[in-house]
């Protein structure tokens, strides 16, 4: 028998618990710990053996629910979302009720990551469904919330907070601190989206402590974030940036990828707004090539708007219109239609400053000769 903890022993005990029935739960355990930790070949190895060795509808559909978050993790959304649906289906047509509402909670923030929000929001809402048929409080809460994100990304920030509010009091009745703390956080999103600063600011902060106070680094280095995103909004921008770079140190730490594509982008933007069109430059570059390996379309978006201001303030003019031009054929196959409003607007302002940095080089050119 191999020593505990090593890879073999692993293996070893993964395919003596995928052998029963009971054990394939066990295994579902462990290949979550694996995977929270980024262990991707660990993962893998898992997963090849619980595959070849499950045989109940059952113990598959933990199996494709394992597979589905493997994938999302190595940003292959379209396997990840098959494997998840596999798990649905397997769950349901084996009366588990409960872990189908958990696997339709996955999903639907998959798809929300991919910028389909109106499927997102149906997969959570059949989510609430199931859960509050079984009385499964929380996973209602969960679905709640995720339902307020699905609102909040779409630009229905009054929905969101509605759903957010129902998921805090929810977690609040189970004495679910921790997860209250992630609402919490979540609720400042949509308070913030409202213009309500200060009590963004506030719900931000009280999350920030528990995460703090429990240990939860990943979740505590999100709070900073979105503290440092309401200090900016009030015009602090030293404090801003020392929270923003005390989140990007964490996700750096951690290995969290996803975090980091909209911090680099607000670290873009606050050199740019000092004018440090180079460095912002840099953050936006960094920003666009991990949203790009992610699979994140919104984050890609965003980066090449932001790459296209940099490029029209440093009169760059082909790299501005490329730029332009990639993020509208984004937000068209988005179907983002107030981004392509505000694109088409950067697009005709690009054409009027280089029209006008020609006409003044002409002039010039004129009154030297």
């Amino acid at each position: 028998m191999s020593l505990p903890g090593s890879p073999d022993y692993l293996l070893e005990w993964a395919h003596l618990a995928v052998s029963t029935t009971s054990g394939v739960e066990q295994w579902s355990d462990l290949f979550s710990e694996v995977l929270s930790d980024w262990q991707f070949d660990q993962a893998w190895r898992l997963l090849r053996e619980a595959k070849m060795m499950t045989r109940t509808n059952h113990g598959r559909a933990l199996v494709h629910h394992g597979e589905g978050l493997f994938y999302a993790q190595l940003g292959q959304w379209t396997r990840a979302i098959s494997c998840l649906q596999a798990a649905v289906s397997l769950f349901n047509s084996d009366s588990h009720s409960g872990e189908a509402a958990l696997v339709l909670n996955d999903l639907g923030m998959l798809l929300r990551l991919r910028g389909e929000f109106d499927e997102a929001i149906t997969c959570h809402q059949r989510a609430l469904a199931q859960a509050e048929k079984i009385d499964h409080r929380h996973l209602a809460a969960e679905a709640l919330d995720s339902l307020g994100l699905d609102y909040w990304q779409r630009g229905s920030p009054s929905r969101a907070a509605e759903n957010f509010h129902r998921a805090l009091a929810l977690r609040r009745e189970l004495g679910d601190d921790s997860g209250a703390a992630h609402t919490q956080n979540h609720l400042g999103l949509a308070l913030w989206r409202l213009g309500k600063l200060e009590p963004s600011l506030e719900a931000f902060q009280q999350a920030l402590d528990v995460f703090e106070a429990q240990g939860e680094r990943y979740a505590a280095a999100q709070a900073r974030a979105n503290v440092g995103n309401i200090h900016y909004e009030q015009g602090e921008l030293t404090a801003a940036e020392a929270c923003w770079q005390d989140a990007l140190e964490t996700f750096n730490d951690l290995s969290a990828v996803y975090d980091k594509v909209g911090l680099l982008n607000n670290l873009g933007g606050l050199a740019f707004e000092r004018k440090n069109y180079s460095i912002a430059k840099d953050y936006y570059e960094e920003s666009l090539a991990l949203a790009r390996d992610l699979g994140d379309q919104q984050g890609e978006r965003d980066a090449l708007i932001n790459l296209g201001v940099v490029g029209t303030m440093q009169r760059q003019w082909d790299q501005a219109h490329d730029c332009y031009s990639q993020a509208l054929a984004l937000s068209q196959a988005m179907g983002d239609r107030r981004t392509l409003r505000a694109i088409r607007k950067k697009l005709a302002r690009r054409w009027v400053l280089q029209a006008l940095n020609k006409l003044r080089g002409w002039v010039q050119e004129a009154e030297s000769g």
